[in-house]
């Protein structure tokens, strides 16, 4: 879930501060989320792109869904089936609404952790079969955040899911593969393997 400038227009319309969940048990279902300055869910055309690259290896893994923001991805991933999703954000507001969310869709399945993202991983000592991997653009972190989850953050053969700028210059490390890459506006995303 990354921040990127917000649209000029009125900020309390609540049209605006919705996603729904495009899969799955809760299909169609829609969730609230706080305004912030720059938070915005990750696209439904995204997300439809993403769960299709994922296909069933979703279903029963253990997913990080840092800077969850929304929780757009980390809803997606327990709707189709993940055995948990662990969301981090820094953000106060926005992580108390993922906890009414996960109140609002009835699961045990989700933990959230209100904290900055790249630190908390740095300490967390659990690695995930799947990680989502969206930071602000504008901080330039995602260098940082590919070399926590080399460092055992992800399995070995894990996933991570990537979003970045598409003007963003990132160097993708050598313990990655890259499965797939797409573009979409000013949005490149990829999906990542972590070499075995």
């Amino acid at each position: 879930m990354a921040r990127k400038p917000a649209k000029s227009g009125n900020s309390k319309n609540t049209a605006n501060n919705t996603l729904r969940i495009i899969g799955g048990e809760w299909r169609s279902r829609k969730l609230e989320f706080p305004t912030a300055d720059g938070l915005r869910p990750t696209s439904g055309m995204i997300r439809e792109t993403l769960f299709n690259w994922l296909q069933h290896k979703v279903i029963g893994a253990n997913i990080l869904d840092m800077f969850s923001g929304s929780g757009a991805l980390g809803f997606e991933a327990l709707s189709r089936g993940a055995a948990s999703v662990t969301m981090v954000e820094k953000d106060r507001k926005a992580a108390e609404q993922l906890k009414t969310n996960a109140q609002l869709l009835q699961t045990t399945k989700s933990w959230v952790i209100n904290s900055d993202a790249l630190s908390w991983a740095a300490r967390c000592g659990d690695s995930f079969d799947i990680v989502f991997l969206d930071p602000p653009f504008a901080a330039d972190i995602a260098p940082d955040c590919l070399e926590v989850c080399k460092s055992g953050l992800v399995k070995s053969e894990g996933l991570v899911y990537l979003e970045i700028s598409r003007s963003q210059k990132l160097q993708v490390p050598e313990e990655f593969e890259i499965l797939k890459s797409k573009t979409s506006g000013s949005v490149m995303y990829q999906l990542l393997q972590r070499k075995g």
